[in-house]
């Protein structure tokens, strides 16, 4: 897929301050045609794809070590503490800190 060297690269790097131009333009395509790549391969956006990548490497984090969350939101591309936990609100309906206490009581 002309897609995988650019998710590897980014799974490595959520934190980086990815756009869909920057993308496109690491894997060497017109905007559109990443789009049209990321819809027909992953039925996804890139833009949503990318949140997933950060939200999955935060919950790993969070679950893992005992880095403060302010910290872990930055390192994966979260202005802040406020914009991760409306992220993670969003798409899980829990915030950062009730996720780590779930994670280290499961562990």
């Amino acid at each position: 897929s002309r897609l995988s060297a650019l998710m590897a690269l980014v799974e490595t790097r959520p934190g980086q301050h990815w756009t869909t131009e920057s993308m496109a333009r690491e894997a060497c395509l017109s905007v559109s045609r990443l789009h049209a790549l990321f819809r027909s391969e992953l039925d996804t956006t890139p833009a949503a794809w990318l949140m997933q990548v950060r939200l999955e490497r935060v919950q790993e984090w969070l679950a893992r070590t005992n880095q403060p969350i302010a910290q872990i939101a930055v390192a994966a591309g979260y202005s802040d503490q406020n914009a991760l936990t409306r992220a993670m609100r969003k798409a899980n309906g829990i915030t950062p800190a009730a996720w780590r206490r779930q994670a280290k009581a499961r562990a």
